[in-house]
């Protein structure tokens, strides 16, 4: 599946939301925030891992389609009870990505 330009909102309780263009495939979106790429849940716009942040937009795409691969529904809210457990299963296979490991 291809990624699709779309506008996210990413949560700061500290400055206020902030509105970002991302690139958005199975509910994984990528955006830049700072000099770096990062990947972020979609439809909540946190974070899914700080250290997946790249320096080029390709390499955190190739990240993005990683993480989108893994056994969890993306496009699940984020206070969504059945999100929370499929993510709850994903963090080794997550940080495994962020240090290029399999």
């Amino acid at each position: 599946m291809a990624f699709t330009k779309q506008t996210m909102t990413i949560p700061n309780s500290l400055y206020g939301d902030k509105q970002t263009t991302a690139y958005v495939m199975d509910g994984v979106a990528v955006a830049k925030t700072g000099k770096a790429w990062g990947a972020y849940h979609f439809a909540s716009g946190i974070a899914i891992y700080e250290k997946l942040q790249r320096p080029t937009l390709a390499d955190a795409k190739a990240v993005a389609e990683q993480i989108a691969a893994l056994d969890v529904d993306w496009h699940r809210p984020g206070d969504c009870a059945e999100f929370r457990k499929q993510f709850a299963l994903a963090p080794t296979a997550i940080r495994a990505i962020a240090t290029g490991g399999t």
